[in-house]
């Protein structure tokens, strides 16, 4: 996606049918930037009762008007089940014999995607310039300064109460959520 600045803290969001890898365009998908735009407005039309969004207006099913936000540092990821294939995975990390991994304790016995008691924050430090994404613990979190206590008590809240709309929604269509992550910013009041 292309992003142009405004002066007025206004970004617009253009989101391209390339798909690329590597630095390398591979090839274009046709319809994929309405696709992902829509995909991305359907959301955010359904969870702003939740948590405020950056969403201005949609001027074209590829464009996004949004106001600049500051980025947290923390990505939050929400889980429900005892999945995943990544390094930072509760799976993985429990299938090389870790209990305690982001501040929560797991039973021994588990099986592999198993639904958990309920729901748990995963958060990983925000890597830029290539960095790899690191595990953290609340207290990390604030012993670190990533964020500050009542930002955390905001942004943690504000994912288990999406993630619990979330699996309402999919559970209302047959389906589950498994897990995902939110990624959090600040506008120019906080």
């Amino acid at each position: 996606a292309a992003d142009a600045s405004h002066p007025n803290g206004r970004r617009i969001l253009i989101a391209s049918d390339r798909i690329s890898a590597f630095d390398r365009i591979l090839a274009a998908i046709p319809h994929q930037g309405q696709i992902l735009t829509q995909i991305a407005r359907f959301w955010f039309d359904r969870t702003a009762d939740i948590l405020p969004n950056h969403v201005l207006s949609y001027p074209d099913p590829n464009v996004v008007i949004g106001q600049r936000l500051t980025i947290l540092p923390v990505e939050v990821v929400v889980r429900g089940f005892l999945a995943g294939s990544t390094s930072t995975s509760v799976l993985t990390q429990y299938k090389q014999g870790q209990r305690a991994m982001y501040g929560h304790v797991l039973p021994d016995g588990m099986r592999d995607n198993q639904i958990l008691a309920r729901p748990i924050i995963t958060p990983t430090s925000k890597a830029f310039d290539g960095d790899h994404d690191a595990p953290l613990t609340a207290s990390d979190i604030l012993s670190q300064g990533l964020l500050t206590a009542v930002q955390w008590d905001e942004v943690s809240t504000a994912a288990l109460a999406l993630f619990a709309r979330g699996q309402q929604m999919a559970a209302e269509r047959g389906l589950i959520l498994v897990d995902t992550k939110y990624e959090f910013g600040t506008d120019q009041n906080g």
